[in-house]
């Protein structure tokens, strides 16, 4: 489902092996959750986020390194995609250096299109909120890409404010909002 409808992101282009076995790490990370619904038995969205650094699903992963890294051959031999993992791997490491930013973070939310508009988004939403309220946690950031106003709208409906840009990859600016958890 990632793959298919968050095709804008890098993490699509890692393929649908890897992304099985990110989502896997972020469902068995006692400081991440994943969120699915489903209806009538079908998948219709999901949501994840980390209520710690992403450093900590980034260590659960790579426990299963050699499982998921032989169908990224050819994205690891690839300089331009190296150099976007990297990047990815910097902004988990430099999360310090944004003191002004929560550490949680919303990671992604996706809905299937023949589901949108039913509430499925807010309602997903609410419960990673509930978790995050859960987790003590006050704030969480949102990294949304610059140029996916539908996205931008939806947070700030769903009451996250602007707080900073930032550049995750080189060229491709990114708005990070944040959204306090009332408790």
């Amino acid at each position: 489902m990632h793959a298919a409808n968050l095709d804008q992101g890098f993490l699509a282009t890692m393929g649908v092996g890897f992304l099985a076995e990110l989502y896997r790490a972020i469902d068995k990370c006692p400081q991440s959750v994943l969120i699915v619904k489903c209806e009538r038995g079908k998948v219709v969205g999901f949501v994840s986020g980390v209520a710690a650094p992403m450093s900590v699903v980034y260590r659960r992963l790579m426990r299963r390194f050699l499982i998921w890294s032989m169908p990224l051959f050819p994205v690891l031999v690839s300089p331009a995609r190296m150099s976007r993992v990297a990047e990815i791997l910097r902004y988990a490491k430099s999360e310090s250096l944004h003191r002004d930013l929560p550490t949680p973070e919303l990671l992604s939310i996706v809905v299937a299109p023949d589901c949108r508009g039913k509430g499925i988004a807010e309602s997903m939403y609410a419960d990673l909120v509930q978790y995050f309220r859960q987790m003590q946690v006050a704030q969480f950031k949102i990294v949304v890409g610059e140029q996916l106003l539908p996205a931008q709208k939806f947070y700030v409906r769903m009451g996250a404010e602007p707080l900073a840009e930032m550049e995750l990859h080189q060229g491709t600016k990114s708005v990070v909002y944040v959204q306090t958890v009332t408790q």
